[in-house]
């Protein structure tokens, strides 16, 4: 076993030691800020969408996110951009560019929810 890992299993169990009632603790955070998670369908381009760009408006915000099929070593990033919309209560508009070359647009979209947005099934 690495060092850094049986480091980490010690503080781990020592603070589960001193505190058991963590391993059980809701999350009771209020929620104060929105968000948008999208989902991507592709029909003419690959199904899940890769290497299209999404942009998301909302107000004064403007969020701009690609799909990646991973990142990093052994790693995987999500196949799904979620968005930190703060205190918008609505996201304006969601452009989304597919890689092959196709535009959807969608506007007045509900937020704190995920969005599956499908190739070709808005208007450009």
């Amino acid at each position: 076993m690495k060092r850094r890992t049986i480091i980490e299993k010690s503080l781990r169990d020592s603070l589960l030691h001193l505190k058991p009632d963590l391993r059980h603790a809701p999350n009771d955070s209020p929620r104060r800020n929105h968000w948008i998670e999208i989902q991507l369908c592709g029909t003419r381009s690959n199904r899940d969408g890769i290497g299209a760009r999404i942009k998301v408006l909302a107000g004064d915000l403007t969020l701009i996110d690609e799909v990646h099929s991973g990142r990093g070593y052994q790693s995987h990033y999500g196949m799904y951009p979620h968005f930190g919309l703060g205190q918008r209560t609505r996201v304006d508009r969601i452009e989304v560019r597919w890689i092959g070359g196709g535009t959807d647009v969608l506007e007045g979209v509900e937020v704190d929810r995920p969005l599956q947005i499908t190739e070709g099934s808005s208007r450009p």
